[in-house]
C-alpha cells in the first residue's frame, strides 16, 4: 500500500479519479461505487449517475483542494483523440498533468496511476521487434509525444505507475473488437483487464516511476506484458487468437453474401 503521511490504519485507500465521466473513467467509477470504495470523481462534464466534482484541470483552481486526504490519484483526464490538434493536446494532456501533479504535491498524495498510451512506443511498431518498456520511448505523432511529455513530468513524483494503455473502445465487446483493423486488435485492452490493472496498481509496491505496457492477452502482439506481470501481478483474463479472428471474418463474409444471421 502506498504511504503518504496520511492515516495508514485505513483499510481502504482514498482514491480520486480525474476524467471520471470519460470512457474508461466512468467504467472505473461505477466499479468503485459498486465496491463501496472511498473515492472522489472529478471531471469537467457531469454524469447522470455519478457524484462528479466539476473542474477544469487545465487551469489551477479551487479544485486542487479535493486532493486533500487522498492516497491515490488515478489520472485518466485528457483527450483520447489521437488526431487532436497540438494546442488541444497541450491543454488537455500536458497542462492537466502539470496541474494534477502540483495538486498531488500540495496535498502529499502518495501514488499517481497515470493513463499513458502505447503510442509512446509506437515508433517501433513497424520494426518487427518485440516491444518492451526497456526500450527508449519512441512516440509517433503529436499524441504519443504529449503522453511521453506527461510521463517525463510525472517522473519527478516519488511514486508513479504509468499504464501505457492499448485500445479500449467505449463499446468494448468481442464482436466489435474482432471486426476492428489489425492495428487496433493487436493492442486490444478489455474493460475487465483495464479494471484489474487499476486495482493492482492501487496496492502495488512503490518502485518509484514505473511504466507498464498494458493490453489483453492478444496472440502475436508485439507489446510484451512481462513487466506488468512481474511488477503488479497482472494476469490478463481476456484474449484474442488467430482462430477467433478467422472465424469472425468468415462469419461476416457469410452474412454479407447471404444476408443470414443468427
Amino acid at each position: 500500500m502506498p504511504q503518504n503521511g496520511h492515516d495508514t490504519s485505513k483499510t481502504e485507500p482514498a482514491v480520486l479519479i480525474t476524467g471520471a465521466t470519460g470512457n474508461l473513467g466512468s467504467k472505473l467509477a461505477r466499479e468503485l461505487v459498486k465496491n463501496s470504495q472511498n473515492s472522489i470523481f472529478v471531471d469537467q462534464i457531469p454524469h447522470p449517475n455519478l457524484n462528479v466534482r466539476i473542474a477544469n484541470l487545465s487551469m489551477p483552481g479551487n479544485w486542487m483542494g479535493l486532493f486533500a486526504g487522498v492516497d491515490v490519484v488515478i489520472h485518466l483526464a485528457g483527450t483520447p483523440k489521437v488526431s487532436s490538434s497540438p494546442d488541444t493536446l497541450k491543454s488537455q494532456n500536458v497542462d492537466c498533468t502539470v496541474n494534477v501533479l502540483e495538486a498531488c504535491r500540495m496535498h502529499n498524495v502518495g501514488r499517481i496511476v497515470f493513463a499513458s498510451s502505447l503510442r509512446v512506443m509506437d515508433g517501433y511498431r513497424e520494426s518487427g521487434r518485440r516491444i518492451t518498456e526497456d526500450l527508449p520511448p519512441k512516440p509517433s505523432g503529436d499524441y504519443g509525444r504529449s503522453k511521453l511529455r506527461c510521463e517525463k513530468l510525472l517522473a519527478a513524483h516519488p511514486d508513479v505507475i504509468s499504464l501505457r494503455l492499448g485500445w479500449s473502445p467505449r463499446y468494448n465487446v468481442r464482436e466489435n473488437v474482432l471486426r476492428a483493423p489489425k492495428r487496433l486488435r493487436e493492442v486490444w485492452l478489455s474493460d475487465s483487464d483495464f479494471l484489474q490493472a487499476i486495482e493492482l496498481s492501487i496496492s502495488a509496491e512503490n518502485r518509484g516511476f514505473t511504466a507498464l505496457n498494458l493490453t489483453s492477452d492478444v496472440e502475436n502482439s508485439r507489446y510484451l506484458l512481462t513487466r506488468a506481470r512481474k511488477r503488479i501481478g497482472y494476469k490478463p483474463r481476456d484474449g484474442l487468437n488467430k482462430t477467433q479472428i478467422i472465424l469472425s471474418k468468415l462469419s461476416s463474409t457469410l452474412i454479407n453474401k447471404t444476408g443470414w444471421s443468427r
